[in-house]
């Protein structure tokens, strides 16, 4: 029973008991059986619709849980550069049209209209919209695991449809042009980005690089480092937690030798520190070589690209980039000069009769 009937010194009292989804119960008397029962009804509703009934849920705001979990999980489990992500997003797209709304009293239709109200700005793509949402649920997720909700009433909110982007790459012809602009103009850069080129690995990784994973008998590179730009130093771990093997071309074989006979770093690109900037440095040099502008992490794309359309297949290429799911990847696919070639033969819908037979008119 949920309303409990008790003898007083001063008459008959009714407690009217809930139970939450984490067992925790909260309680009340009152004088009269029907005063007990609504406020039973109305205390279930409460928890199943995901509000808080202790003082604590109930008084914390968006704002201050947010930075609760940014202090206490984020600073513990995430990377520097996710942390300031998320704080980006706290601070930008949460906190100036939630921050100061209770935890308890965050809904489905709050959620729509924070939603439409971001989407006026024109000045944030929804990819970066598509983030600020799934960190809300991320935030409601950990308030129902510490209990300071029964549920996350947003857990089915929908992200913004994002229209198909496509990257861009470079064409073999843009690659020379720009790799010999650098040879003749920027020698310091060139083993940079023809790692970057030959190899897709990230930019960090490349900074990270160190000559005691590079094998040039094997011709392979062991991804194991990375360079964190939030702490300016050099950590042992990748970007997924995940060590890689990277084969090497023959053409980059030769320059990493050439490389590592002068080198006197155990860095194979030293002085990473002042090598700020990659981005906008690209597309400079883009621009003095005469090529079309990119960016640095565009020459990922590019070795990926190319990487298909001379033949790779998906899952060799997963494995190089060090993706986590085959669906990163897949984007690279209708490269291939043998993308869904044939894919249609295995069906014969149609009615098999004979081809007939064309006989040369003759007059007569």
């Amino acid at each position: 029973m949920s309303i409990h009937k008790r003898k007083r010194k001063n008459g008959i009292s009714y407690r009217a008991v809930v139970t939450g989804s984490f067992g925790k119960q909260v309680s009340k008397a009152f004088a009269r059986k029907v005063d007990a029962q609504k406020w039973h009804d109305a205390m279930l509703h409460k928890m199943r619709s995901g509000e808080k009934v202790d003082r604590k849920g109930g008084k914390t705001t968006v704002s201050e849980f947010g930075q609760m979990w940014l202090d206490g999980y984020g600073r513990s489990q995430l990377e520097p550069a996710s942390q300031l992500k998320y704080n980006n997003l706290l601070k930008c797209q949460i906190n100036p049209w939630l921050g100061g709304v209770k935890l308890s009293d965050i809904s489905m239709a709050r959620v729509e209209e924070w939603k439409i109200a971001l989407s006026k700005q024109d000045k944030w793509a929804f990819s970066t919209l598509n983030d600020a949402i799934a960190f809300l649920k991320r935030i409601l997720n950990y308030a129902v695991e510490i209990e300071y909700l029964e549920s996350n009433r947003i857990a089915k909110a929908k992200p913004f449809k994002e229209s198909p982007t496509d990257f861009r790459f470079m064409n073999v012809d843009e690659i020379q042009k720009l790799t010999g602009w650098l040879w003749d103009n920027e020698p310091g850069y060139y083993l940079f980005y023809m790692v970057a080129l030959n190899t897709g690995l990230r930019l960090g990784e490349i900074a990270g690089l160190k000559w005691d994973c590079v094998d040039l008998e094997r011709r392979q590179i062991t991804v194991r480092r990375s360079y964190q730009y939030s702490t300016n130093s050099v950590v042992e771990k990748t970007k997924t937690n995940k060590i890689r093997c990277v084969p090497v071309n023959l053409a980059l074989v030769e320059v990493l030798r050439s490389e590592k006979l002068r080198s006197n770093s155990e860095f194979v690109v030293p002085d990473w520190e002042n090598y700020g900037r990659m981005a906008a440095r690209t597309r400079r040099y883009c621009k003095r070589a005469n090529v079309r502008e990119v960016t640095f992490h565009d020459l990922r794309h590019t070795f990926a690209s190319q990487f298909m359309m001379h033949g790779g297949n998906l899952y060799d290429l997963k494995k190089i980039l060090g993706h986590t799911s085959v669906v990163m990847t897949e984007r690279y696919s209708h490269l291939s000069p043998d993308h869904l070639s044939g894919a249609t033969d295995i069906l014969d819908f149609g009615v098999k009769q004979k081809v007939a037979e064309v006989l040369e008119f003759k007059p007569l």
